[in-house]
C-alpha cells in the first residue's frame, strides 16, 4: 500500500486463502490463494510481484475471458500478456516468470492463438473382451479399473492439481474460472475497483505507466468477437430432442415427432460472403478461428457454403479437419440464399454462422435455427445475432 497504492488497494479486495495444493498463487476473482510453504521462503520481491500479477489478472478479467480455451495454455497466455507491463511498473521478474518482450501490448487472446497447438485426434479404442466376463459375470474388473495400490507412491504431501487439460495449471500465478453465478457481478465490481484504484494512485503520483490502455478498455469495452462466437456455438451444442422442426423421416408417414440429436453436436453451417469486399487474408484468418472453435464443439460435419447472389459452391469438413476456405467466385451479394439453402436440407443444422460485410438483403423472418452474422461493418442484421469483427 505504501509503495504502490494501485496494486495494494486491489490486493485488499480479495479474500486470502491458504492452499497447500497450489503451485504458488491463484485467483478466481474472489480469492487470492497461496501455498503457505512457498510463501514462507519466497523472496520479498517475488511476493510483491506475484501479488501484483494476481491483481492484474482480475483487473484484466482473465478469469471470465477464457471462453472454453485450453486452461493450461490460457494461463500461459495471460501471464505473458502481463509481465511486460509489470516490468515497466518497476517489479522484479521472478526467475520462472513467463516473459517475452515481443508480447508487450498484446492481449491474452492473441498470445493464446500463437502458442496453442491443439492435440491430434485420438483413435477410438475398441473394447477388449475380458477373460471370464460372460453372462452373469458382473463382478469382474476391467483393465481400466484402478486397483488398490495403483499409481505412484505418495510422500504424504499434496500435489498441485491439474486443470481439465491434464497438463497442470501452466502458471505460477494461476488463473481459475470465476464462479459462474457471480461472473457478471464480479466483472462489474473489478472494473469499478480498477478505475477507483487508478484515480487514487494518480492523486498520489503512483499511477503505473502503461495503465491507460487498460483503463480505456474498461471504460470503452470492445466486444471479444472470438469469445462471443465460441459462446454462441457452445450454446447450440445440445444433445437432446428438438421440436424446432419435425423429424423429416416420419413426416411423410403423418407423424409429427421431434428431431433426435446425436451424441455429438449436429452439423454446423458456415456461410461465406464472396463479394469483392471480403479479402482472402480475412477469409483465412476467420477460417483459422473457426477451426479452433469446431475442434472444441465437435460437430458431426461443418458445411461451408459460398454465396454471392446464389450458392455457387459447398464443402464439408469432419470434426477433426482444419477448415480452409477454397477459391471463391466473386460477385454481388444476396445472402438470403444461404438461409434458403439451410432450410432446404433434409437434416437440421445446430447453428449457422455467416461471415459478411452485411451489405446484403436480409431474410424477412427468423430462421428456425440459431443464426449469427460476423461482420466487419457497423450494420446490425434485423434477424439472428450480430457480432462485429475488428481485428482480422
Amino acid at each position: 500500500m505504501m509503495n504502490n497504492s494501485f496494486f495494494g488497494s486491489l490486493a485488499y479486495k480479495m479474500k486470502w486463502v491458504e492452499d497447500p495444493t497450489a503451485h504458488k498463487m491463484w485467483t478466481d476473482m474472489v480469492n487470492m490463494g497461496y501455498n503457505p510453504e512457498w510463501a514462507k521462503t519466497a523472496p520479498h520481491d517475488e511476493l510483491m510481484a506475484r501479488i501484483a500479477e494476481i491483481t492484474m489478472h482480475n483487473s484484466n478479467g482473465h478469469s471470465w475471458r477464457r471462453a472454453g480455451r485450453d486452461e493450461h495454455d490460457w494461463n500461459i497466455a495471460c501471464d505473458r500478456a502481463l509481465w511486460s507491463f509489470l516490468k515497466n511498473a518497476g517489479f522484479a521478474l521472478p526467475d520462472d516468470v513467463l516473459y517475452d518482450p515481443s508480447d508487450q501490448g498484446q492481449s491474452a487472446e492473441k498470445i493464446y492463438a500463437k502458442i496453442h497447438k491443439p492435440p491430434p485426434p485420438q483413435p477410438q479404442k475398441q473394447p477388449q473382451p475380458q477373460p471370464g466376463a460372460g453372462s452373469g459375470d458382473s463382478q469382474g474388473k476391467s483393465e481400466a479399473d484402478p486397483s488398490p495400490g495403483d499409481g505412484p507412491p505418495s510422500d504424504g504431501q499434496p500435489e498441485p492439481q491439474d486443470g481439465p487439460s491434464g497438463k497442470g495449471p501452466g502458471s505460477a500465478g494461476e488463473v481459475r474460472d470465476a464462479p459462474k453465478e457471480q461472473e457478471d457481478q464480479l466483472r462489474t465490481d473489478w472494473q469499478i475497483a480498477t478505475i477507483q484504484a487508478a484515480n487514487q494512485a494518480k492523486s498520489r503520483g503512483q499511477l503505473p505507466g502503461g495503465l491507460e490502455d487498460l483503463l480505456e478498455s474498461i471504460t470503452n469495452p470492445a466486444v471479444d468477437w472470438k469469445a462471443a462466437l465460441r459462446k454462441f456455438m457452445q450454446s447450440a451444442a445440445k444433445n437432446d430432442f428438438s421440436w424446432r422442426r419435425p423429424s423429416r423421416r416420419y413426416v411423410a408417414q403423418g407423424f409429427y415427432l421431434p428431431e433426435i440429436h446425436s451424441e455429438s453436436m449436429p452439423p454446423v453451417l458456415i456461410g461465406i460472403d464472396t463479394s469483392s469486399s471480403i479479402s482472402n487474408e480475412e477469409l483465412n484468418a476467420f477460417a483459422s478461428e473457426l477451426s479452433a472453435i469446431m475442434r472444441e464443439c465437435q460437430p458431426e460435419k461443418t458445411h461451408v457454403v459460398y454465396c454471392n447472389t446464389r450458392v455457387h459452391k459447398t464443402e464439408e469438413f469432419d470434426a477433426d479437419e482444419e477448415i480452409k476456405f477454397g477459391r471463391v467466385e466473386r460477385g454481388g451479394t444476396d445472402l438470403r440464399a444461404i438461409v434458403t439453402y439451410a432450410e432446404e436440407q433434409d437434416f437440421e443444422f445446430a447453428a449457422c454462422v455467416i461471415f459478411t460485410d452485411c451489405e446484403t438483403p436480409f431474410p424477412d423472418t427468423e430462421p428456425d435455427f440459431p443464426l449469427m452474422w460476423c461482420t466487419k461493418s457497423n450494420i446490425v442484421a434485423p434477424v439472428g445475432s450480430t457480432i462485429k469483427i475488428s481485428d482480422l
